[in-house]
């Protein structure tokens, strides 16, 4: 096994880990959303934290679940006319759709969440949106946590991709 292909295995293996975590974060978005239902409709007494709760829990449910959806190659795309493709030629779009659009976009996306927490973290910022007003840095870390995942990720699926269209195309 190859330094690439131990690089590979060893991000997919935390994508994976952070995957089985993050699953878990699904009962926590029931559990409010149920509780809300109850309080709002039965007890007729809505709650001020519910909603917001709700929104971050779900936005980093997705975040950090994003590196392991792109390990496990399940992202949202049209398969129809690369599937015709022989390997080496689904290799090289792989590798050429990788530098052209994933890292540029994914490299600004990372450098910005993490700003955004880390200002977050520096200025205790709160989100004023909602009546309780929740500290927005563990939610904005989250997200950016995510992005650092998504990036390593995708980092490691390159080489591996690269790797790959070295062999011609083979896995």
């Amino acid at each position: 096994m190859t330094a690439i292909q131990k690089l590979y295995e060893g991000v997919g293996k935390v994508s994976e880990k952070v995957a089985e975590i993050d699953k878990w974060l699904i009962i926590a978005i029931i559990l409010a959303t149920t509780y809300e239902v109850f309080m709002r409709y039965v007890l007729n007494a809505p709650t001020t934290w519910a909603w917001a709760t709700t929104q971050m829990l779900g936005a980093g449910f997705i975040a950090l679940g994003l590196a392991n959806n792109h390990r496990v190659n399940q992202n949202v795309r049209v398969d129809i006319i690369s599937a015709t493709f022989p390997p080496r030629v689904r290799a090289w779009l792989e590798v050429i759709f990788t530098v052209v659009l994933f890292f540029p976009l994914f490299y600004i996306l990372t450098k910005l969440f993490v700003q955004d927490a880390f200002f977050a973290l520096s200025i205790n910022q709160v989100d004023n949106s909602c009546a309780w007003s929740p500290v927005t840095w563990p939610f904005k870390m989250t997200i950016a946590l995510g992005m650092v995942f998504l990036l390593l990720q995708g980092i490691a699926t390159f080489l591996n991709d690269v790797v790959t269209l070295l062999k011609g195309g083979k896995v």
